[in-house]
């Protein structure tokens, strides 16, 4: 039986502004499942290195986790797609651990309220972006923002050809 709904606007699938709260609680209760999310796309992106980095902030105590591989990196189209929630370039495929495109957002998330995106393929090329779940509870994103080139300072510059940088 089809039930019609007429011709008034019909509602979003996702409400984003509670979803993005909610997503924090699910699933990857801990960092280390949360990690091999991180870990398990740099192995699909044909990194042979990949540096985990655990650091203090000033503020509080709390850590800052960054995963820097040297795998293929991502165009910046790429970029969008890996920050939102089921996008993937790599659907379905059984050749690694993840396959829906939930695993960088959701897992990051779980464990923080921000992530920062860095990727390149090539040194000259670095682009960032990011996702944070405050932008989106407070309705001043609704969606994954362009990647924007990024400088870095010299000391900050990756020592690999191409790769990705989560924080």
């Amino acid at each position: 039986m089809r039930v019609r709904t007429g011709t008034a606007k019909s509602l979003p699938l996702v409400a984003v502004r509670p979803f993005i709260e909610a997503t924090r609680d699910s699933g990857y209760k801990s960092t280390s499942a949360a990690l091999a999310e991180l870990l398990d796309n740099s192995f699909e992106a044909n990194a042979s290195c990949v540096r985990l980095e655990i650091s203090e902030q000033t503020k509080g105590g709390e850590k800052s986790v960054s995963v820097i591989d040297d795998g293929h990196g991502m165009s910046r189209a790429a970029m969008e797609v890996a920050l939102q929630f089921g996008g993937s370039t790599r659907f379905n495929s059984r050749q690694g651990s993840g396959r829906y495109g939930m695993g960088l957002p959701n897992g990051s998330l779980t464990q923080a309220r921000r992530i920062d995106l860095f990727s390149w393929v090539h040194p000259q090329g670095i682009w960032s972006t990011h996702l944070d779940v405050d932008e989106v509870a407070e309705g001043m994103v609704n969606g994954v923002p362009r990647p924007v080139r990024f400088r870095p300072e010299i000391e900050d510059y990756p020592a690999s050809a191409c790769g990705t940088f989560v924080t």
